[in-house]
């Protein structure tokens, strides 16, 4: 069966960077599960995914305009580790809705407890 529109695609990947130094990976992971065609994942890719099988492999150059957008340098923030930060993870997403230019942010903080690791 083909990736089509309105079909739930299950698709594994590696993200490289310009100079091919990796990104991210669902390489021992669970792979990208996405409904094709509802722009849950970047146009670029969406597009270079459709009409593959099961078995496909191939690479695709993704311009910014057509995956997250560019790079927006001003909007970068650095937060400096606290001394309070040890034992802890931070869980950062943020979605760039292009076409309003707004940014949101999603800020979650995670503290390993003897359960695993639990919001604080």
């Amino acid at each position: 069966m083909e990736i089509a529109h309105r079909r739930v695609a299950t698709v594994h990947f590696t993200l490289t960077g310009e100079d091919g130094e990796t990104i991210t990976s669902t390489r021992g992971h669970d792979p990208l599960v996405y409904m094709h065609g509802t722009g849950g994942i970047a146009a670029g890719l969406e597009e270079a995914l459709e009409g593959r099988s099961a078995g496909d492999r191939f690479e695709v150059t993704v311009p910014p305009e057509k995956g997250f957008g560019p790079r927006h340098p001003e909007l970068v923030q650095v937060m400096p580790p606290q001394p309070d930060w040890s034992g802890a993870l931070w869980l950062v997403t943020h979605v760039d809705l292009h076409r309003t230019n707004k940014v949101q942010a999603f800020l979650r903080f995670l503290k390993e407890h003897a359960q695993g690791w639990c919001p604080e």
